[in-house]
C-alpha cells in the first residue's frame, strides 16, 4: 500500500480500511503505515460490526469509524440505517451537525449545508434488543463458519481469521475456479449464492479517472472471478446447513 505515496499527482493524505465479510480490516501494519505517512484512517465497519481485533472493537479503529444497520448487516434493523464512531469532540460535534441538517445543536441556527440522516425512532426500537443478543448471534454464525470451513477447506479456499480476530462472518465467502459454475448446479440444487463482488471498485466508471497503484490490483481481479458466498445467518439449522454442505460438496464433484 505504500507505494500510493509513489503515484504522480496529489499525495494521499488518508486511507480507508474497509472491513469485508466481518473481519476488521485494520491491522497494526496499516497503523504504522499511516503514522508513518501522516494519513489519517476511516474505517467502513458496515459488515464487521461485533467483530475484534485483539480484543478492540473493529469500530474503534480510525479517526473515524462507520457501520450499517441495513437488514442483511450482523446488526440489522427493519429498514435502513447506520453509525458513525468517533472519539474526537469536535469531530463528533460536527458529525452530529451534519446528520441534522447542518444545525448548531439546538440555537436553530445553521453553520453547514447537511443532511437528513438521522435513525429514526422505530430503527432505533428495534436495534437495541437485537444488540443485547448481538454477541450470542455471532457465536452461532462462528458455528455455521466452522462447518463449512471443515467440510470445504479439501477443495475450496475457505476464509482465514488471524489470531486475535473475532469475525463478525456477515458473509461466508469462499473462492473458487469455475465459479459461475458452481453457481449453476447449486441453483439447479436450491441453494442460493451470491457474489461480493463482481466488479471491483477499480473497475467501474466512476472511479476511471483514479490512478491504480504500481502492479495494479491482480489479486482483486482474480478474486472477484472466484468469489462466491453461501448462506449465512445465525438460525440456519444444522439440518439446513448439511444440505449446503452436501450440495457444494456435489457440485464440486461434477465440476
Amino acid at each position: 500500500m505504500s507505494s500510493a505515496w509513489e503515484l504522480p499527482g496529489p499525495t494521499p493524505v488518508g486511507i480507508i480500511a474497509v472491513d469485508l465479510f466481518g473481519q476488521p480490516s485494520v491491522t497494526a501494519e496499516l497503523e504504522d503505515l499511516a503514522r508513518e505517512r501522516g494519513a489519517w484512517i476511516v474505517v467502513d465497519s458496515a459488515q464487521s460490526f461485533g467483530s475484534f481485533r485483539n480484543g478492540r472493537s473493529a469500530v474503534a479503529a480510525g479517526v473515524i469509524a462507520t457501520t450499517s444497520f441495513y437488514p442483511s448487516k450482523p446488526l440489522g434493523a427493519y429498514g435502513d440505517g447506520g453509525a458513525v464512531f468517533c472519539d474526537l469532540d469536535d469531530l463528533a460535534e460536527d458529525l452530529r451537525s451534519t446528520r441534522n441538517h447542518g444545525s448548531d445543536s439546538d440555537s436553530g441556527s445553521f453553520s453547514r449545508v447537511g443532511l437528513n440522516s438521522r435513525l429514526d425512532t422505530l430503527q432505533a426500537a428495534v436495534l437495541i434488543p437485537k444488540l443485547e443478543i448481538l454477541e450470542g448471534e455471532i457465536d452461532m454464525r462462528e458455528e455455521v463458519a466452522r462447518r463449512y470451513s471443515e467440510a470445504l477447506g479439501g477443495l475450496a479456499r475457505v476464509p482465514e481469521t488471524n489470531p486475535g480476530i473475532r469475525s463478525a462472518w456477515a458473509q461466508y465467502t469462499i473462492r473458487v475456479e469455475g465459479r459461475d459454475r458452481l453457481r449453476e448446479l447449486l441453483r439447479q440444487a436450491g441453494i442460493p449464492t451470491r457474489v461480493f463482488y463482481p466488479q471491483p471498485v477499480h473497475s467501474q466508471k466512476a472511479y476511471s479517472v483514479f490512478p491504480l497503484v504500481p502492479g495494479g490490483t491482480p489479486v482483486t481481479s482474480a478474486s472477484s472471478q472466484q468469489v462466491v458466498s453461501l448462506p449465512m445467518h445465525p438460525y440456519l439449522d444444522s439440518t439446513t446447513q448439511d444440505r449446503i454442505i452436501q450440495s457444494v460438496l456435489a457440485a464440486m464433484r461434477e465440476m
